[in-house]
């Protein structure tokens, strides 16, 4: 039984009217009766893209851009505040063109929820030339923080974009101002000046600089070592390298050496390879990384430091893999040629979390994706994206988040209407994990992305981006007659075209605190009849058995539905008692208090 709590609100839903229908239950029934105690952990929507309001540096305000991706914590000087990039290239002559961020001071309340402080606030890029697509980040174990231009840009018309939704309307070229001596000067083509990391200001809402000395490749994500020195930083690019920049100086990343990691022919151990440190070689980091025999991998995502000091990342994969790495005649991962690659046919449908260690340079699979040994519980790993720490009740579990790139081989549940992204958690201690050690969190909204897990600095909650929602769904405010239509006709009252989900939103998860992490246990069950089994922590019905299941309020109204599964989340019905009938006929009673 895998699962520790899903965002009911984000779960995509059966329609009441299903394909399955069973007979009325007997009034005769027996039931054995289950008490479900109520779940401490709470769900909140904190910003809405398309929604909220935005006020920019001369006090204009606009609608904010949507796309959320990437989210930074940062307490300074006695606040706290929320910065969340933004994917989406679109020209908006308020916010700004291309991509951007949002910041915002949040306020803990009491009951563990989060209360906004003054106004959402548009980061100011026009001294630094502007960014393109928002996407990954760092955030430094002192709070500092940058936002990564993926999106590889190759020619101005391609950063200009359709000219009928205009993304970056300027594309004269640039001319560099910058505290970084090679770059400081330099006049680029306005499409080199993107795919940089850019750090930001959280304070006054304003980009700092570009690292110009970091390289200009498809920048996902970075992690600083607790020393202030070494950055690690992934490639998001078919295929891409891995890279490390070492500061001159400790918190000064002004002046230092970049190097791509060189893995040894055969072996999972390497080396580094320092590259050129000027312009140039910047502008050009890919192809110089592979004729200075970097190691090839298939999509670089996120990346985060564990306590163990060792570093986690995920190759997100991509189904024509063989063909991508046909575009190098380079250094292959030696995990690809482990699983089959020798040629363009060659296929990475799931992709997997990698673990690199400082203390020997080896670079091997930490968890591969794929289905688990179960068939009848729907678990798997799709195509990890996102990926970070949380650290409650003093254990330590890996926050793997899912961007799909498709929906065959088994990459979504069988009664998913689609694409699904899902949230999973995975114990630290678990030794040789695989699949089936993973706990789902949460599952995002239909076609959304699930990305930007990040913890509160006391554990207690997890703020989370889902990033545009299924496209066929009507951006409006729908009105109160067709929002109850809506609910009547799906079973957790979310349908694909309810407003706000379907806007890219940012939320959290609290109270994790006091959430009782017991759904890492296994249920027990007698193996003699039907039997539910309550988690307390969790608010999910664990069944001893694959079935399809209704289940009914008192007055006999039916209020869900399941098909071909041993498991049911409960959390969006209210307290009450409640019936659950097998498609067997076997009927249980449960409460929730």
């Amino acid at each position: 039984m895998r699962n520790i709590f899903t965002i009911s609100l984000l779960l995509l839903a059966f329609s009441s009217n299903a394909q399955v229908n069973f007979e009325p239950i007997d009034s005769n029934y027996g039931p054995k009766t289950v008490i479900v105690p109520g779940n401490p952990a709470s769900f909140q929507i904190l910003f809405t893209g398309g929604v909220d309001v935005v006020r920019n540096h001369k006090d204009e305000f606009a609608l904010a851009k949507e796309w959320h991706d990437f989210l930074g914590f940062v307490e300074k000087g006695g606040k706290t505040y929320l910065i969340c990039n933004h994917e989406m290239n679109v020209g908006n002559p308020v916010l700004g063109d291309g991509g951007g961020m949002t910041v915002w001071q949040v306020k803990k309340e009491a009951n563990g929820s989060w209360s906004r402080v003054g106004e959402f606030r548009n980061v100011d890029f026009s001294e630094v030339g502007g960014t393109m697509a928002n996407c990954g980040g760092i955030q430094a174990p002192n709070g500092r923080i940058w936002t990564a231009e993926e999106w590889m840009q190759y020619s101005n018309p391609g950063i200009y974009g359709d000219p009928c939704n205009p993304g970056t309307r300027d594309t004269n070229d640039f001319t560099i101002d910058s505290d970084i001596d090679l770059a400081d000067g330099a006049t680029i083509d306005k499409y080199e000046n993107y795919n940089w990391m850019v750090e930001i200001d959280v304070e006054n809402a304003k980009a700092l600089r570009k690292q110009y000395n970091m390289g200009r490749f498809g920048h996902e994500g970075g992690v600083i070592t607790p020393d202030m020195k070494t950055v690690y930083l992934t490639d998001d690019t078919s295929p891409g390298c891995f890279y490390k920049f070492e500061a001159s100086t400790a918190n000064d990343f002004t002046e230092g050496q970049l190097y791509v990691y060189k893995q040894d022919a055969g072996k999972y151990t390497g080396a580094w390879a320092a590259l050129p440190m000027h312009m140039d070689s910047m502008l050009n980091v890919q192809d110089i990384a592979v004729r200075l025999g970097g190691t090839l991998f298939m999509r670089g995502e996120w990346i985060d430091m564990a306590k163990n000091g060792k570093i986690y990342w995920t190759e997100t994969g991509r189904d024509d893999a063989g063909k991508s790495f046909a575009k190098y005649k380079g250094n292959v991962a030696q995990h690809h040629t482990d699983r089959g690659y020798t040629d363009n046919t060659y296929t990475d449908y799931f992709g997997r979390v990698m673990v690199f260690d400082p203390a020997d340079n080896s670079m091997k699979v930490f968890l591969e994706g794929g289905d688990g040994a179960t068939a009848n519980d729907g678990l798997h790993m799709s195509n990890p994206d996102g990926l970070t720490f949380l650290n409650v009740g003093g254990k330590e579990y890996l926050v793997i988040q899912e961007d799909l790139n498709g929906i065959s081989e088994g990459r979504v549940p069988s009664h998913a209407l689609g694409a699904v992204c899902e949230v999973f958690l995975l114990n630290m201690t678990q030794a040789n994990p695989n699949v089936d050690h993973l706990k789902r969190l949460a599952i995002g909204t239909l076609g959304a992305e699930v990305t930007g897990a990040r913890a509160s600095s006391d554990g207690t909650t997890l703020f989370l981006n889902i990033q545009h929602p299924f496209s066929g769904m009507n951006t409006s405010k729908p009105s109160a007659a067709r929002l109850k239509k809506s609910y009547e006709n799906t079973a957790f009252g979310i349908g694909l075209d309810v407003y706000p989900y379907n806007h890219s939103m940012t939320v959290a998860i609290n109270n994790l605190d006091d959430f009782v992490w017991t759904s890492f246990q296994e249920p027990g069950f007698s193996g003699h009849a039907f039997e539910v089994y309550p988690n307390p922590a969790t608010r999910f019905l664990k069944l001893s058995r694959v079935t399809n299941a209704n289940v009914y309020d008192v007055e006999g109204t039916l209020v869900k539905q399941v098909m071909n599964t041993n498991q049911i989340d409960i959390a969006d019905l209210p307290a009450g008692t409640y019936l659950i009938k097998a498609s067997e006929g076997e009927t249980v009673k449960f409460v929730i208090e």
